[in-house]
């Protein structure tokens, strides 16, 4: 799904991460119509730059040149995209 989405096609990873979750969280909500949850966190590494995104209660740790923080939130997290 990932790759099929517009942000892909113009090289835009942290918008393609977005519009991913945003197409699967379609899809799951006409497949399985009852209250259910879940989490994901996911990477996409070009190059020297990184895009994560995450849905959920999920939370990820960017790190590099001796500092880390934690980014996390509820429902949809908006993307970041860093230099490695």
């Amino acid at each position: 799904m990932l790759r099929s989405t517009p942000g892909w096609a113009a090289s835009d990873p942290a918008r393609a991460l977005k519009e991913a979750f945003l197409g699967l969280d379609a899809q799951l909500s006409q497949a399985c119509p009852s209250s259910s949850g879940t989490t994901c966190t996911l990477a996409v590494l070009q190059g020297d730059r990184v895009a994560v995104g995450g849905v959920g209660d999920s939370k990820w740790v960017p790190s590099g040149r001796g500092g880390a923080r934690c980014c996390r939130g509820e429902g949809w997290h908006a993307s970041c995209t860093c230099n490695m």
